[in-house]
C-alpha cells in the first residue's frame, strides 16, 4: 500500500470541483481507479504493508462500529499516532485499498442536492476542518482512531473489551462526538470508559453520560493539565464524578437526566 504525494493531494483538493467532482458524483469506479493507478500520484516513498479486511456498511450501528473498527485497526495497529494523522495516508487508502467501502459510502449519501452531496464526499476523502476534527469525520481514519483510543494493551485476554462495551450502545451518537470533542488522549478515553463500565448498573453507556463527565474534566483542566494524568487517575476522577451525580442529580442537565440515569 502506497501513500500519495502531498503535492498531488493539494492539487486534488484545489481542483476538486473542476476536475474530480464528477468522478464521485457519477460514482465512476473505473475513473477513480485509473486516476490512482498512476505513478505521478506516488512520489512519496512511504509504504504500508498490512492484511486487508473488507468493511461492511450493512450492519446495525453497534455492529458496524465494533466490526469495522477491528477490521481497520487490527491490521494497522503497528502505525504510530503521528503516522495515523497523515492526511495523505487516509486519502490514498479510501481511494484505492478501501475503494469498495468508498463506493458503498457514496451509495449511502443522499443525492437530492449535488452541492451537499459533494460536501459530504469531501469530508470522506480528505481533511476539510482542523486535523483533530477531520480525523473524526473522515470515514476511514475515524475507525482507526476509535480502535486506537479503546484498544486496551493491558487486557491481554481481550484488548477489545472496552471497544465492545463502548460501542455496544448509542454507537452512532458517540462515534464522532466523543472522539472529536472529549477524548484528548488514549489514557483519558480508557479511564473514562472503565469508570462508566463499572457503573453500568446505574449510569447509561450513552454519549450524555460521557458528556457530563467531560464537563467535569474540562473544568479541572483550568487548574491542572488533564492530558498528563494517568489512566488510573482519570478513572478515579470519573468514578468520583459519577458518585456525585447520584448524590446531587441536579448537577446533570435536566433534559439529559433520563438518558444518564438508569
Amino acid at each position: 500500500m502506497k501513500s500519495c504525494d502531498s503535492s498531488f493531494l493539494e492539487e486534488f483538493k484545489r481542483n476538486f470541483d473542476e476536475k474530480y467532482a464528477e468522478l464521485y458524483w457519477n460514482k465512476d469506479r473505473k475513473g477513480i481507479e485509473e486516476l490512482f493507478n498512476n505513478e505521478f500520484v506516488y512520489n512519496a516513498p512511504s509504504n504500508y504493508d498490512f492484511e486487508y479486511h473488507p468493511l461492511d456498511l450493512n450492519l446495525s450501528a453497534s455492529e458496524f462500529y465494533v466490526t469495522n473498527i477491528k477490521n481497520v485497526y487490527e491490521p494497522l495497529k503497528h502505525l504510530k499516532p503521528a503516522e495515523a494523522t497523515r492526511e495523505e495516508l487516509w486519502f490514498t487508502m479510501i481511494n484505492t485499498v478501501y475503494l469498495d467501502y468508498l463506493m458503498e459510502t457514496l451509495d449511502s449519501l443522499k443525492r437530492d442536492n449535488k452541492e451537499k452531496y459533494l460536501h459530504e464526499v469531501k469530508l470522506n476523502l480528505y481533511y476539510t476542518r482542523s486535523r483533530k476534527r477531520s480525523l473524526a469525520l473522515h470515514r476511514l481514519a475515524r475507525l482507526w482512531w476509535m480502535g486506537y483510543n479503546t484498544y486496551d494493551e493491558q487486557n491481554t485476554q481481550d484488548p477489545y473489551e472496552l471497544t465492545d462495551f463502548f460501542f455496544s450502545k448509542d454507537a452512532a451518537g458517540k462515534g464522532i462526538v466523543i472522539f472529536s470533542n472529549i477524548f484528548s488522549n488514549k489514557d483519558t478515553a480508557l479511564g473514562v470508559i472503565e469508570a462508566v463500565r463499572e457503573n453500568q448498573h446505574r449510569i447509561s453507556n450513552r454519549k450524555e453520560s460521557y458528556n457530563e463527565i467531560n464537563k467535569y474534566l474540562n473544568a479541572l483542566g483550568g487548574v491542572q493539565v488533564i492530558d498528563i494524568l494517568s489512566r488510573e487517575r482519570i478513572k478515579q476522577l470519573a468514578l468520583d464524578r459519577i458518585d456525585l451525580f447520584f448524590e446531587n442529580p441536579e448537577i446533570v442537565i435536566e433534559r439529559d437526566r433520563n438518558k444518564v440515569f438508569l
